[in-house]
């Protein structure tokens, strides 16, 4: 469970996010940094802000990488909405 995900995504497109009972296809823009909200933000939000549902695909021709970064605070803190 973590606050937020730094995704750097290769040219090769394959990110899908989930909305409105919907998978769509997240644009591929040059040299972006992804920036995933994650569970924390939404425990901490109090539900305001919500995580992000998504899933990858495979490119049969081409390979995919991306490079993640997962941001969380250590594992002794209580996470828990703002008062």
């Amino acid at each position: 469970m973590s606050t937020l995900t730094a995704l750097i995504p290769s040219d090769v497109q394959g990110l899908h996010v989930f909305k409105d009972g919907h998978w769509y296809d997240a644009k591929y823009f040059p040299d972006a940094l992804i920036i995933h909200i994650v569970d924390q933000i939404e425990i901490l939000s109090n539900g305001r802000y919500k995580a992000v549902l998504h899933r990858t695909t495979v490119n049969k021709e081409k390979t995919r990488m991306s490079w993640a970064v997962f941001v969380e605070p250590p594992m002794e803190h209580i996470v828990r909405p703002h008062l």
